[in-house]
Formats: C-alpha cells, sequence, structure tokens
C-alpha cells in the first residue's frame, strides 16, 4: 500500500511539472478566451491593428492591460479602445473609465479602466503602427512579433487576419514561433491564420513580402531586401524542413518493409512447420475419441504429466489385466500381474514405480522413510513423466522444437504494436499503413497462441475425451471403459461412481508422496570429535 501511495504521489508531481507551463500564477484569475488581431496594410507603409479581445473574469476588476509591440515601427497613434461596444477616450491617471498609453522598451502599454462585476467583458484595441512596412526595388516587406511570450494567462482561440491592398495571391507569408501553424487561408486580399490555443510562454512572429507597388505611398528604404533576398532564407528552410518529412516517411515506409519481412519469415516458418490455421477445429464428438493411453491424453489437458496421468496409466493397467489393485484408501495396493501382454513404454514406466514397492505394498509406501528412498522415488516419478512427454510428441499431441517460431511470432506482436503506436501518434496522417501493421498483429497474434497450445490433432484428441467423459459422467451406461480417461482428465466424481471416487483417492496418494519425497533434504554429516 506505501509502495502504491508513493507511487501516486509521483504521478502528481510529475503531472504537476508537465502542467507547469500552461498553468498560470495563483494570483492571476481571469484568461483569454478569444484574441483576434485584424491588420490592414495602408499604401503609406502603415499598419492598422484592431486586436478584439474577450475577458473573462469571474470576480469583479478594474481593467486589462494590452501590451503592443513596436518592432519595426516608427511609432504607435490613432488609439481608439471600446469596452463592451462602449468608446472609452484618453484620460490622464486617476480617473475611474478610460485608457491610458504608454510607451517604454520598444512597446506600448495601453492601460484600460473599465470597472465592472460581470464575468464576460469584450475590449476592442486599435492603433497604427507607422512606418512597419518598408518599400524596396522590387519588394515590400514587414516583419511583426504577433504574439509575446511570458504572458501572465493563456490566449484561447488566437487568430490573425491580414487585409492586403492587392491579391492575397501575390503575396508571401511566413511564421515563426513555438507552435505550428498549419493552415493559412489566402482568399482574395485576406489572409488569415486558422485560430490556436497559445500558453504563457508560446510566441509567434510572421513576415510579409509583397510587391513594392501595393505601398506606393510610402517612402523608397535603401535597405530594405530585395524579393530574392527575402525569399530564399525561407525557401531553403521550406526545402530542408520538407527534406526532412521525405526522410522520416522513408524511415517510417523501412520500418514497415522490415515489419513485413519479419512477418513473411514467421509465416513462412510457420507454413514449412505447421502450416496455417485456416478454420476453427470442430466441436468435441465421443465416438471420435482415439484410443490411446489415456495418460497422453492427460498430459495435454493438464499440461504435464502429473499424478492424474499416473493414476490413468495404472487404472488402464488394471483394466487391461496387468495389474490389479486391493485395497481402499490407506490400505490400497498394487500386484502385478503377468498377463503375457506386452507394456508399451509410458506403463512399463509405471509398472517400475509399482515394482519398487514390492507386491502387495500399500500406497503409504510411496512416501520415502529416508533421503536416498525418497530420491530413488522421484527419479521413477521423472523417468514416468518423461516417457508420457516423449509419447505425446510423437503422437504430434504438442508442438516440437517450437522456441523459434515463438521468439519470431513474439518479435512480429511486439514490433507491430510499436510500429502502429508510431505510425498513428506520430506519422498521424499514415492510417492506412497503421491498419495494415495492425490486420498483421491480428495474424500474428493468432498463430503465436496457437504455437503455444496444442496441434490441430491434440486439440481434436482433446475435445473428444473431454466430450466422451462428460458423456460418462451423465450417462452411468457410458463408463464401461471411460474410467482412466477420467482420472487423466481429474473429472468430479459423481455419487453414483465409486470406481472413479477410488481412483481419486489413489491420485491423491500419489501426488502427496510426490510432494512429500520431492521435500526430503540431505541429511547433515556428523562432525568427527
Amino acid at each position: 500500500m506505501k509502495r502504491l501511495t508513493a507511487v501516486f504521489v509521483c504521478a502528481l508531481l510529475l503531472t504537476a511539472a508537465a502542467c507547469a507551463d500552461v498553468i498560470p500564477d495563483d494570483t492571476v484569475n481571469y484568461e483569454i478566451s478569444s484574441y483576434v488581431m485584424r491588420m490592414t496594410l495602408e499604401k503609406n507603409g502603415d499598419v492598422r491593428v484592431r486586436d478584439e479581445i474577450i475577458y473573462n473574469n469571474p470576480g469583479s476588476y478594474d481593467g486589462y492591460a494590452h501590451r503592443v509591440n513596436l518592432d519595426g515601427a516608427q511609432g504607435i497613434g490613432d488609439i481608439a479602445v471600446w469596452t463592451d461596444g462602449e468608446a472609452l477616450s484618453q484620460t490622464s491617471e486617476g480617473e475611474e473609465a478610460g485608457f491610458e498609453a504608454a510607451i517604454a522598451d520598444g512597446e506600448a502599454v495601453i492601460e484600460i479602466r473599465a470597472p465592472g462585476d460581470s464575468d464576460w467583458r469584450t475590449f476592442v484595441i486599435e492603433y497604427t503602427l507607422t512606418g512597419l512596412a518598408r518599400r524596396g526595388e522590387d519588394a515590400g516587406v514587414f516583419r511583426r512579433a504577433l504574439v509575446l511570450p511570458g504572458r501572465p494567462v493563456r490566449y484561447h482561440n488566437t487568430a490573425f487576419v491580414i487585409a492586403l491592398p492587392g491579391p492575397a495571391a501575390e503575396a508571401r507569408c511566413w511564421l515563426d514561433g513555438t507552435i505550428e501553424i498549419e493552415n493559412q487561408i489566402a482568399e482574395y486580399d485576406t489572409i488569415a491564420i486558422e485560430p490556436v490555443d497559445m500558453g504563457v510562454d508560446d510566441w509567434l512572429e510572421m513576415e510579409l513580402l509583397f510587391p513594392a507597388d501595393w505601398i506606393a505611398d510610402a517612402d523608397l528604404s535603401p535597405t530594405a531586401p530585395k524579393w530574392a533576398e527575402v525569399e530564399q532564407p525561407h525557401t531553403q528552410h521550406e526545402e530542408h524542413v520538407e527534406q526532412e518529412k521525405a526522410t522520416f516517411r522513408a524511415q517510417q515506409y523501412a520500418a514497415i518493409g522490415v515489419y513485413v519481412l519479419l512477418c513473411l519469415l514467421a509465416l513462412w516458418l510457420l507454413r514449412k512447420r505447421y502450416g496455417f490455421v485456416r478454420k476453427k477445429l470442430p466441436q468435441g464428438n465421443a465416438e471420435a475419441a482415439p484410443a490411446c493411453d489415456p495418460a497422453l491424453i492427460g498430459c495435454i489437458a493438464q499440461g504435464e504429466a502429473n499424478a492424474h496421468t499416473l493414476g490413468a496409466t495404472l487404472s488402464q493397467m488394471c483394466l487391461d489385466g496387468a495389474l490389479t489393485l486391493t485395497g481402499e484408501g490407506e490400505t490400497a495396493a498394487f500386484v502385478l500381474t503377468d498377463n503375457g501382454a506386452k507394456l508399451q513404454p509410458v506403463q512399463k514406466a509405471a509398472a517400475d514405480m509399482v515394482a519398487s514397492l514390492g507386491d502387495g505394498a500399500p500406497l503409504s509406501a510411496l512416501k520415502a522413510g529416508t533421503y536416498q528412498q525418497g530420491q530413488a522415488r522421484e527419479k521413477l516419478y521423472t523417468a514416468y513423466k518423461n516417457a508420457v512427454t516423449d509419447a505425446v510428441r510423437r503422437e504430434g499431441l504438442v508442438w516440437q522444437n517450437e522456441s523459434t517460431l515463438i521468439a519470431v511470432n513474439a518479435a512480429c506482436l511486439i514490433l507491430g504494436f510499436a510500429l502502429m503506436s508510431v505510425l498513428l501518434f506520430i506519422g498521424k496522417t499514415l492510417l492506412w499503413e497503421a491498419i495494415l501493421a495492425f490486420a498483421f498483429m491480428m495474424f500474428m497474434l493468432r498463430q503465436y497462441d496457437r504455437v503455444r497450445r496444442l496441434t490441430d490433432k491434440g486439440e481434436a484428441w482433446l475435445a473428444a475425451a473431454s466430450a466422451r467423459a462428460d458423456a460418462a459422467v451423465s450417462d452411468a451406461s457410458a463408463r464401461s471403459d471411460v474410467l482412466p480417461l477420467a482420472v487423466a482428465l481429474g473429472v468430479k466424481p459423481p455419487e453414483d461412481w465409486p470406481e472413479l471416487n477410488a481412483w481419486q483417492s489413489v491420485v491423491d496418494r500419489i501426488r502427496e508422496a510426490h510432494y512429500h519425497n520431492a521435500s526430503m533434504r540431505r541429511p547433515k554429516k556428523r562432525s568427527r570429535a
């Protein structure tokens, strides 16, 4: 519990640190819900700006301070302010309503005083940036920082609109900043930049290049750059960005190619060794149950050879007349019978265990009294388990040497998940490629699950044997030779099947003896005095 608490606290701290750049200071309790900047380029090189701000404050306040960047402009003039549609006049300090403008450190600060207590207020500030655009021989240009960093709050739904003296198609507009603007809409004589949300430290700058005759009334600037001088660096940057995108896209497709080749390798190995899974296996049919050692069915059902499989082998030997069971419970004992039948390797291994106890020895003798006896019993028990496992593999009920295929399929699954994540969350536009990777991953998941389980033959045998054992539980007439199979599958004995209940007791004694013998420790040697 303490560990979970520590992890939770660390997660909170990390979240707070990650959000530190977007959460305003506790002393600021307002937000800018919408910010639209409209700029109009005039013939004399001035730029008329209209800032429309929707201001939200849950409490009462006195006004709003608006910062205007003056870099590149000769000055600011013709300031007009409206609050909720009401025009404010420029006043001196101390008056209740109005605005003041002060210039310092390359920016103008417009202090708006408009006391009120409504949650939503709308401010409109208009001003002219004189001489912002410069006219050269063949081009006009102006640069401006649209949004400055270091603001106390976020700007939501921030949009920019530039009205031009001529067709927007003849101008070039470049943006630079901490956020990526994907779309610019150039229609008729207007360039619009889509709305975005900007954090407190985000910034955005623009550079506009246009024909020189658009500002024919402006003085010719000897320091104004030519069209090619402005356009070339941006063109080179755009080419570099496109090259990086192309390289990244090539890497993505190379990753897809490697992944597909790996999947094809796995499929080739699967087809060569096992074949494909094309259809579902048929439902279990009791009549199709194979005539085989029930220990094999118990092994594939239990996942290993254990006390159930040994009990199944012993019960089958009793039915075949190779073994006799006398007594019940703690007094139960086995006696080997020579009926002339040749024992199979699994039955031979079980007979060796019985012979090691001696004819007529009770099952309780399986529990060794000394460490050496326990080791001998476990050695015989391990030999029996190996005999069952070998028989299962010889019959082709489980996969053999599948470790390579499992490793390749596991790699396909891991790479498929990673590739799909990259395509969706980084590539963004590679949706169909991500769907293809997902389809490959799902197909390989099916094959991976298949090779970790039974072969088609093993699945069919287990389904048929389980159906036969289930039928015997509900129908006493079908129990004639199903007893070893029920023991192997660990079927819960019904009240009217005492034989199965007796053999379940034998299985319990075998399991207890195995746990006892396996837990025995070598005695320590006594030190000589």
